[in-house]
C-alpha cells in the first residue's frame, strides 16, 4: 500500500507540480520574467505561482486518493461484497423431453391405433374413445379406396394427391401431430387409457357404438362454417345417433360412393 501511494506521489503529483510552477508562472500569468520587471511585478507573479502550485497539489492529492479507493477495498467493504453477492440459481432439473417418433414402420396396429385415437380424442370419455377407433377399423372393411387400402397402417396413414392426411392430427400444421408423435410426454395415463380402448377394440373386447361410422367430426363443426362437405348429405351419408355428451358426431357412409 505504502510502496504503491509513494510511486504515485513520484509519478504523478511531483512533475505536474513541477510543470504547473513553471507553466503558470511563464505562460498562464503573463509574459516571462524579464531583468527590466519590477519588484512589485515579480511579487505578483510569485504569489499566483503559489496559488496554481497548491490548486495543482489539492488535484493531485484528489486524484491519488480515488486511485487508491478504487484499487483497494476494507474489511468492511468487502464484508459488504460479500453479503451483496447472490449465489446464482442452481438450474432445475427437468424432465428430457422425448424426441418425437417419425418412423411408425415397426409400430403394431394396436399402438398406431392408441395414438391415433389419443391425438384424435384426448378429451373425449372412453366410450366416444372407442367410437373412434371403431371408425377408423370400419374403414378398413368398407371397400372405399380412397379411405385406405384395407389395412389398419393405409388406413390411418391415408392422404390425398396433394398429401393432405384424411385424419388431420398427422397433418404437418397440425398441433395434434405432436399428441400423435409423442403421447406418453403429454399425458400417459390418457395414453394407457387410448392402448386398452385400441387393445380390445382390436380384439373385439369393446363392441361397436356407432353401428358401422367410418366418419367423424365435431359437433361444433355442424354449427359452423368449418362443416365438412359431406356432412348432412343425406345422399352420401347417414348420421349415427349417439350420446349426447360426446364431443363428435358419427356418420356412415353410403355403399353407393364407391
Amino acid at each position: 500500500m505504502r510502496k504503491r501511494t509513494y510511486s504515485l506521489w513520484k509519478g504523478i503529483l511531483i512533475p505536474i507540480i513541477i510543470g504547473g510552477m513553471a507553466y503558470g508562472s511563464n505562460t498562464l500569468l503573463g509574459s516571462p520574467i524579464t531583468k527590466r520587471e519590477n519588484p512589485a511585478r515579480i511579487e505578483q507573479i510569485v504569489e499566483n505561482s503559489e496559488d496554481v502550485s497548491n490548486s495543482l497539489i489539492a488535484k493531485a492529492r484528489s486524484f491519488v486518493a480515488n486511485e487508491i479507493r478504487t484499487t483497494h477495498t476494507t474489511p468492511a467493504e468487502k464484508n459488504q461484497k460479500s453479503n451483496d453477492y447472490q449465489k446464482p440459481k442452481e438450474k432445475q432439473t427437468q424432465k428430457p423431453v422425448q424426441i418425437p417418433t417419425t418412423d411408425f414402420s415397426k409400430y403394431t396396429d394396436e399402438d398406431l391405433l392408441a395414438r391415433l385415437v389419443f391425438a384424435e380424442g384426448l378429451p373425449c370419455p372412453k366410450d366416444e374413445k372407442i367410437a373412434i377407433a371403431y371408425s377408423v377399423v370400419n374403414r378398413t372393411r368398407d371397400g372405399l379406396k380412397y379411405n385406405g387400402e384395407g389395412s389398419l397402417r393405409s388406413v390411418i396413414f391415408k392422404a390425398n394427391e396433394k398429401g393432405i392426411h384424411q385424419y388431420s392430427c398427422l397433418n404437418k400444421n397440425d398441433k395434434a401431430l405432436l399428441f400423435f408423435e409423442n403421447p406418453e410426454e403429454y399425458n400417459a395415463e390418457k395414453f394407457r387409457e387410448c392402448l386398452d380402448v385400441a387393445e380390445g377394440v382390436l380384439s373385439g373386447k369393446y363392441k361397436d357404438p356407432t353401428n358401422g361410422a367410418n366418419l367423424y367430426c365435431l359437433e361444433t363443426q355442424l354449427e359452423s362454417d368449418d362443416t365438412p362437405y359431406w356432412a348432412g348429405k343425406t345422399d352420401l351419408v347417414d348420421k349415427v345417433n349417439t350420446p349426447s355428451y360426446w364431443l363428435h358426431g358419427f356418420f356412415k357412409e353410403h355403399k353407393s360412393r364407391k
